[in-house]
């Protein structure tokens, strides 16, 4: 059994956790979340889950370490100094912590430093892609060219794509089919509860849209 496991996500996880645990309601939406799945996935382990975050909530809960950094892209292009300083701490928090298992969420430049580390520790790395997987031009192409190297290298084993259209852009830029797994988002069991509808939706003689957001 895996002892100790890192986490990388969107948002402030640790905000969302204590959401969580408090009984409050959590956002679900589809990509940034997943704290239920993370809880349980540390649930007997001692878990570190790095959030790329606005703010800078640090904190322990328990058997989870939470470290929030400011690894956006918009903040990476107005404070680039910062950026590298945030890419050093989670190094650093990785190497302090040395993980046995990283799941890793997000854009995939904040993934190259958990990939580096994985590479160069030998560490079980799982990628999950969210987005669309593009090669950029300039500067970032070496970057993206070497992150896609790392996932089509036997060192990484399976890569989990967020609905079929990531899985099938990586397989384009040369991973193996094979090592590609197709997830969709699972909603836990507080999320479908029955609301009363508005009366006035009822009431109205009028033509209704209904519009679900990512479908």
């Amino acid at each position: 059994m895996l002892k100790r496991i890192a986490l990388l996500k969107h948002g402030d996880a640790l905000r969302e956790f204590d959401k969580l645990t408090s009984g409050k309601p959590v956002l679900h939406d589809s990509i940034v979340p997943y704290i239920e799945e993370f809880a349980e996935l540390a649930s007997g382990r001692k878990a570190l889950i790095i959030s790329y975050g606005q703010g800078r909530e640090n904190g322990r809960r328990g058997n989870i370490k939470f470290l929030t950094l400011p690894l956006d892209r918009l903040r990476a292009r107005r404070n680039y100094p910062g950026y590298l300083l945030a890419v050093r701490k989670m190094l650093s928090a990785l190497r302090l912590f040395k993980p046995e298992f990283i799941v890793a969420l997000g854009y995939w430049v904040n993934k190259i430093p958990a990939a580096r580390y994985a590479r160069e520790t030998a560490t079980e790395f799982l990628p999950v892609e969210t987005g669309e997987i593009a090669r950029p031009n300039g500067l970032k192409r070496k970057l993206f060219d070497s992150y896609i190297h790392f996932l089509s290298s036997d060192a990484v084993k399976l890569v989990l794509s967020r609905g079929h259209i990531p899985g099938v852009q990586l397989a384009r830029l040369g991973v193996s089919k094979e090592k590609i797994q197709d997830i969709y988002p699972v909603y836990p069991k507080s999320f479908f509860v029955k609301k009363p509808v508005e009366e006035f939706i009822l009431g109205e003689r009028r033509n209704k849209l209904l519009f679900v957001g990512r479908l």
